[in-house]
């Protein structure tokens, strides 16, 4: 090129306008042999949406990464695709290197968020992109911040979710969701609660559902009465800057439950789509006041595929006697039965309730089903046990999808309890109000095993160091044994004629 200006030099003298001419040439000769390479990660990541102001990829999701040269190069160009080493346990490239020719002046690679169920903060990555031709200039490098993401195996369990999705909170959320037991949950200790905000502030929970499915989920809100306590999902307050979300507003707290001591109220969502679908609780709060627990919260979240069924039980340590609930989540067109058996050595003393010969019928017009395992007091110390519970469909419904079939269960070894009560009546028609033995009276006290045992339990008897002379027992040791498990004792009052 430098050559061609030095031609130009002599070119000049014969006139300035054709030294002009020349010059302009040069320069678009020089603007035509540029070669520029532009990059787009593409923002839709939903059915007609997820349009931010900044690309963001959930952990568990993809987007493609589009380059394009400018101009038609002359020979193939080479682009490498990376990421920084620190991020590299967590962002693949498919391919990493793409090549871009005069046939093809754009390529395309998978951008994806490995997703390893660990909490992390919101991280922001930079494409770094290469190309083998130093000559060769990049524009707008693409930047993609992963959300805060939580441990979704903790979630889950607090949720008592049976397919797992992957959490995580959009930046524009003022305060991650949380785990809690400080109000009753639906099912399990735990559930999930709204993070702690302030005034005209939101705190927000998200997962992308793939698929047409069925979501099942219970929610509550605590608030000042008909202020606070805004819960929806799926965008319904996000119309104005995401104008191509989904405007299924499934869930509005201000015109059902605000104020102190809302209770539990049961929701299902049907998704018809067939492609991805973010959904989003919030709990939103005004700029005035405060009120009850001030917070949203979650609890059993399901879901549920077309033609699937699936289910959980809780508790899976049942203790004699006690029971645990087998929950079926279903979404079916047609109603459909599940025969339910206890596998061959389950404990005798453990029965399903609702067992028929045909099975546990699941109509298509509901979306859950329960039964009962109970395991009964056989009497018998023992040591722990463990059960199977099985589930199969029925002949005629083998197109339906059982997510999950099988689940154990323990029964926790017998702890052996002594039990010791006095009589609420030591006279006739009377002296209901507590336990009094005035003195020179005398009750009976019955000492009892709870449950059968291998050897004798040797128990003494004593009263406070103080009370000695006046309390008297008709024994300081009793022998329980196999064949007798119950032992009445006398306490006598004794009369000393002293004023207490």
């Amino acid at each position: 090129m430098n050559v061609f200006i030095r031609s130009l030099i002599p070119a000049c003298k014969l006139g300035a306008g054709f030294c002009l001419l020349m010059t302009l040439a040069l320069w678009f000769c020089q603007q035509a042999s540029a070669q520029t390479i532009t990059a787009e990660l593409a923002k839709v990541i939903a059915p007609d949406g997820f349009v931010d102001v900044i690309t963001i990829i959930p952990e568990g999701q993809s987007a493609t990464l589009t380059l394009v040269i400018r101009s038609v190069p002359s020979a193939n160009v080479t682009v490498r695709l990376s990421v920084a080493e620190a991020d590299r346990h967590q962002v693949t490239l498919l391919p990493a290197e793409l090549i871009l020719s005069s046939e093809s002046t754009q390529a395309q690679a998978l951008v994806r968020v490995i997703n390893d169920n660990t909490p992390e903060d919101q991280q922001t990555i930079d494409i770094v992109l290469t190309p083998e031709d130093s000559s060769i200039t990049i524009q707008d490098a693409p930047t993609f911040t992963i959300p805060q993401s939580y441990s979704n195996t903790a979630f889950c369990e607090a949720l008592n979710t049976v397919n797992c999705p992957v959490f995580f909170t959009l930046p524009d959320s003022h305060a991650p969701w949380r785990r809690t037991a400080e109000i009753p949950s639906i099912v399990g200790p735990t559930a999930l609660r709204s993070g702690n905000i302030s005034h005209n502030q939101r705190s927000c929970l998200s997962f992308i559902a793939q698929q047409p499915t069925r979501i099942l989920f219970d929610w509550r809100v605590s608030s000042q009465h008909n202020r606070d306590g805004i819960l929806y999902i799926d965008g319904n307050n996000r119309r104005a800057r995401l104008p191509s979300f989904r405007q299924a507003s499934l869930v509005n707290a201000r015109k059902s439950l605000t104020g102190i001591g809302g209770g539990w109220v049961s929701s299902k969502f049907d998704y018809s789509g067939d492609g991805l679908l973010m959904l989003e609780w919030c709990y939103a709060k005004d700029d005035v006041d405060k009120g009850g627990e001030d917070a949203g919260f979650l609890d059993n979240l399901q879901i549920i595929p077309p033609g699937s069924v699936q289910a959980r039980l809780l508790p899976t340590r049942i203790p004699e006697p006690g029971s645990a609930d087998l929950a079926l989540f279903h979404n079916l067109e047609k109603d459909t039965t599940v025969k339910l058996a206890l596998a061959k050595g389950t404990p005798k003393n453990a029965r399903i309730d609702r067992l028929r010969s045909k099975g546990l019928k699941l109509r298509s017009a509901e979306s859950r089903t329960t039964a009962t395992l109970t395991v009964e007091d056989d009497g018998i110390l023992q040591e722990e046990r463990s059960g199977t519970l099985t589930m199969a469909l029925s002949p005629d419904n083998q197109a339906v999808m059982l997510s999950n079939t099988t689940f154990t269960f323990t029964i926790p070894k017998d702890i052996p309890m002594i039990t010791a009560e006095l009589p609420r009546i030591i006279n006739p028609q009377g002296f209901r109000d507590r336990t009094i033995i005035p003195e020179g009276q005398s009750a009976t006290l019955t000492v009892a095993f709870r449950s059968s045992f291998a050897t004798n339990v040797t128990v003494r008897l004593s009263v406070t160091e103080a009370d000695p002379p006046q309390v008297a027992l008709s024994t300081t040791q009793l022998v329980l044994s196999p064949e007798s498990n119950q032992v009445p004792v006398i306490v006598h009052v004794i009369n000393d004629n002293v004023p207490e």
